[in-house]
């Protein structure tokens, strides 16, 4: 190791154990209890160690004489660190809601602007066209016309009942987009072994609130001894699924 390489070595070394000089000197001594600032963090001796024990700065407050000093907040009180909504409390600052995940921004302690696309609640059209996925082998259904009701709207959720008495089911908003379980059905084939489960699942989004466009995505399941048999019969493979795509606008209240 070279002269300048050895002092390079001594002053990272010195930096990093917090010794004086390089080669063997003393750790720097200290009385228990004892403390000091280090940035802004209040440092506590500790068995003649310095060790990081307050970060004053969490606080919103400066490191001075080994204490805490200014800044501060009041419990209950609100403010933004970014889009983050912090809360003191016990003094310090804790965060919170983070607006830019419901597309929001934090101003003044708050979420504002942006939020969830929420469809207007009434009467809505339907109609239905071509297959994305029909592994199914479901027939044709060309294009489909029809009507739902949307109720309940209450950000981020809203209700539908389907206007062919099928079950009614509940979704959830994320921005403009939105999500619904329709629910599953199960129907046992008389004198076979054989039970299908079928379960569709809705996911589309709001173009404002009065349209939507989106897929409705259905899948078939078979339990039962006698389900490849069934299969080969309808020429299709276990699980199956059919996607259809649909579109939808409010009509009225």
């Amino acid at each position: 190791m070279n002269k300048g390489t050895s002092v390079v070595f001594c002053g990272l070394l010195s930096l990093v154990l917090a010794i004086s000089g390089c080669g063997g000197g003393d750790k720097e001594k200290c009385d228990d209890g004892t403390t000091q600032c280090s940035g802004n963090w209040v440092q506590t001796c500790q068995n003649d160690v310095w060790s990081n024990t307050t970060d004053c700065a969490a606080s919103g407050k400066t490191c001075q004489n080994g204490a805490c000093v200014g800044g501060g907040c009041t419990t209950g009180q609100t403010q933004c660190s970014g889009n983050v909504i912090q809360t003191c409390a016990n003094g310090q600052w804790v965060n919170g809601t983070d607006c830019a995940a419901s597309g929001k921004t934090c101003q003044n302690g708050t979420c504002v602007g942006g939020g969830n696309t929420m469809p207007k609640a009434g009467v809505w059209s339907y109609s239905q066209f071509q297959y994305g996925t029909n592994t199914c082998k479901f027939e044709a259904l060309g294009t489909g016309q029809g009507g739902f009701v949307i109720n309940n709207v209450a950000d981020p959720s809203f209700h539908v009942i389907p206007g062919d008495n099928s079950q009614e089911f509940d979704c959830t908003v994320s921005g403009s987009s939105y999500t619904c379980h329709r629910g599953e059905v199960t129907q046992t084939v008389p004198n076979y072994d054989v039970t299908l489960h079928g379960a569709v699942d809705v996911s589309g989004t709001f173009s404002d609130t009065e349209h939507t466009s989106g897929t409705q995505n259905g899948s078939v399941t078979c339990t039962g001894t006698q389900c490849a048999a069934a299969a080969t019969y309808l020429n299709i493979t276990f699980p199956c699924s059919v996607v259809v795509n649909y579109s939808g606008k409010w009509e009225h209240q």
